[in-house]
């Protein structure tokens, strides 16, 4: 039997993500945050969201179903909606240029630990 809320948050997923990886200027604040982050690109000073999610992808748990780029302290951070197999909502922020997880990675290794826990009890 299907899980409509299941089918529902990954259709969102499939197509939030083919959204966001199209460009991250795509969901930049203003026009001068999107030449920002273009030249960061070009400079090397942020790498793309799909590259983000591949090197963040054992420590980021769930699709990702929104997504922003900010400044903060001098860094580009990505900020990580995500749904998790179970349906529960998480943030976690992502360092732009290094792909580190910078806040919510213990809850989201938190969140592994657990679902590992339920694989091994089947």
């Amino acid at each position: 039997m299907r899980n409509p809320f299941k089918t529902a948050a990954v259709a969102v997923s499939v197509v939030a993500a083919a959204a966001m990886l199209a460009s991250p200027t795509a969901f930049a604040k203003d026009d001068d945050s999107r030449s920002e982050i273009h030249q960061g690109l070009k400079q090397g000073d942020i790498k793309s969201l799909s590259d983000i999610l591949v090197i963040s992808k054992d420590r980021v748990v769930g699709e990702v179903i929104e997504a922003e780029i900010d400044r903060k302290g001098g860094k580009w951070i990505y900020d990580l909606e995500l749904i998790d197999p179970q349906g529960f909502k998480s943030k976690v922020k992502v360092d732009a240029k290094t792909g580190d997880v910078v806040e919510g990675a213990k809850k989201a290794q938190r969140e592994e630990r657990r679902d590992e826990r339920r694989e091994e009890r089947r």
